[in-house]
């Protein structure tokens, strides 16, 4: 990038507009094509699934949208890359049938020793009424489901909680997961 830059800049005060015109053009078509990549977040598991979340999204062509307020520092990076990665998968399988039109949201807030996870996606129908337990869907089921078993884990760790519920918002159906952490709690169970 810094070369190609370099290029342009050097067109600009050879006063070559018109070459430099035509590669920014370029530049700018292979910037449409690059990811968003997520910013340091303080904790590298959740900086792994943001990452990875955004490639599954752009594969399945799902808008993904990330808002991290806070470092969740205290935080084991595995326990959290894996709590986000396992919700974020929740998300995109219940919103594969949008056909083009699904969305994933998540939102991060650390304060006064809480996180709290909110990850939302779209979905065609409700998946609660057909699959309570958000079991996977997926062909080979042997091999998948462990997700929630993770997410649970991981919840009781951090002496937080999870709830699951769906709400109609703009006629556009959502699924909602959310979780509670008090790291607080738990850092000070590991000092005593």
């Amino acid at each position: 990038m810094e070369v190609k830059l370099d290029t342009i800049y050097g067109l600009l005060e050879k006063e070559g507009y018109e070459d430099a015109k035509m590669y920014v053009r370029k530049l700018g078509a292979e910037c449409d094509g690059c990811m968003e990549l997520p910013r340091d977040t303080g904790n590298k598991g959740l900086n792994a699934a943001l990452m990875k979340g955004a490639q599954r999204c752009r594969k399945k062509n799902i808008r993904f949208h990330y808002v991290v307020l806070g470092r969740p520092v205290e935080i084991d990076c595995m326990d959290m890359g894996n709590l986000v990665d396992n919700l974020l998968k929740n998300g995109i399988e219940a919103c594969k049938s949008m056909n083009g039109k699904g969305q994933v949201e998540i939102v991060i807030r650390k304060e006064n020793g809480i996180v709290e996870i909110e990850v939302e996606s779209t979905i065609k129908e409700s998946v609660l009424k057909t699959n309570s337990k958000m079991k996977s869907t997926k062909k080979g089921k042997g091999r998948y489901g462990f997700g929630m078993e993770r997410i649970r884990k991981i919840i009781e760790l951090y002496h937080g909680e999870y709830a699951c519920w769906e709400a109609l918002e703009d006629h556009t159906l959502w699924l909602v997961q959310s979780i509670y952490l008090n790291i607080q709690k738990s850092l000070e169970e590991s000092i005593s």
